[in-house]
């Protein structure tokens, strides 16, 4: 046999065993890369998307329905039913919460002085959950609400806050899976019929709670809500007293 044809076995015989030792080294380290890739991803899923996971889980049934909260007036006074009813507010929530508050029957002027009160109440009664707070404005109203999770109607002149929400047509939509506290003139606001000594009679809220309401209630003028529908559950609220629908 000729030098040149046993050097080409010799070169042929040499790539082969090359080859199929660069193979063995591709498969070593794609089975490494493949485990290091594993590792990661479970290294990952539980610092990131276990909880992440559970997180959703908490928001998704916390954002199953509305939640609206009715308060009978002066919810920024100290007081145990006061704290109460903060504390029902933020009941079942993430921990991580926004709170827009709604002063639509408020002049500009009184929106430092009732914000420092809201705020109060709640940083008193949040636990270990962090809040946020944002003033509702009309210009981005909806979005607003898109955005928070819980709503909260300040007290204050009942006839000026229903012509703010009533231009919004879509407003209860606004509302699903939120959690909605109305106090005073906010409690009346969500009701379907009111008695308000102050505005002179009886009026017709937004109806997204299904009763006929006297806040502030002292004893008196029950009788005035005889004049609405019979089948609407009647709503007493004395100052601190609340009640909650689901």
């Amino acid at each position: 046999m000729e030098i040149s044809a046993i050097f080409n076995i010799i070169l042929s015989n040499s790539r082969i065993g090359g080859e199929k030792i660069l193979a063995s080294r591709a498969r070593a380290f794609r089975r490494s890369e493949a485990e290091a890739v594993s590792s990661a991803q479970k290294m990952f899923e539980q610092s990131c998307i276990i909880p992440l996971a559970r997180d959703c889980q908490c928001r998704l049934a916390f954002y199953m329905k509305t939640k609206f909260i009715l308060h009978g007036g002066y919810a920024g006074r100290s007081n145990p039913s006061n704290d109460d009813f903060f504390k029902e507010i933020l009941k079942d929530t993430p921990k991580n919460i926004k709170i827009l508050l709604v002063y639509f029957t408020e002049d500009e002027s009184d929106f430092s002085r009732v914000q420092e009160e809201d705020i109060s109440q709640f940083e008193k009664n949040k636990g270990a959950k962090n809040l946020t707070f944002e003033i509702a404005s009309t210009e981005s109203f909806s979005q607003q609400i898109a955005q928070s999770d819980i709503i909260y109607l300040h007290g204050g002149k009942t006839l000026k806050l229903l012509e703010a929400l009533k231009k919004w047509p879509n407003f209860r939509e606004f509302l699903n899976g939120k959690i909605v506290a109305g106090e005073s003139a906010g409690a009346y606001a969500l009701s379907s019929y009111f008695y308000s000594k102050t505005e002179g009679g009886i009026f017709e809220g937004l109806g997204f709670v299904p009763v006929k309401i006297i806040c502030h209630y002292i004893g008196e003028n029950e009788e005035k809500l005889k004049e609405c529908s019979n089948e609407l559950e009647t709503l007493l609220l004395a100052d601190y007293q609340y009640k909650v629908f689901q």
